[in-house]
């Protein structure tokens, strides 16, 4: 809630708690993150939650240098987990979080945009092809008629 109109103190102030952030917390953030803690587990060890790292990420152009730097070296310790695993388990799991933490390169299955425009020699002939490469014609003669 915003200072009473005339309060002279409140002179400059918004309202509202003050911020935790200070430039010390980009560091701490990679501390956990490089362990291969998610975003959110790295927020909870630091006393904040998800939304408070991305709100500062938002404010503060070195933290958000920070958080790019300790997601990709949580990739980092991931990838190199599976990579030194011994067991399957292991595996399975550093896949897993892999899958999850970086979509794009890890993902089972790759997908694929056609953007083939509607008049393309392609998609015309496709269009002609569609209804015999399906059901070819039966032979002249043997329709039963």
């Amino acid at each position: 809630m915003a200072a009473r109109r005339g309060n002279k103190s409140a002179v400059g102030n918004k309202g509202g708690r003050p911020t935790d952030y200070t430039p010390k917390r980009g560091a701490e953030l990679i501390h956990w993150m490089e362990q291969g803690y998610s975003l959110t587990a790295a927020a909870a060890k630091m006393g904040f939650c998800r939304n408070t790292i991305k709100n500062w990420a938002d404010k503060h152009e070195e933290f958000l240098t920070a958080l790019k730097r300790a997601k990709g070296l949580r990739l980092f310790k991931l990838e190199t987990d599976l990579l030194e695993a011994k067991d399957g388990p292991t595996v399975t799991s550093r896949i897993f979080a892999l899958k999850n933490a970086c979509p794009d390169e890890w993902r089972d299955r790759q997908q694929i945009e056609h953007d083939t425009p509607v008049d393309s020699p392609l998609t015309i002939l496709a269009r002609q092809l569609a209804g015999t490469a399906l059901r070819p014609r039966e032979p002249e003669g043997t329709g039963g008629a």
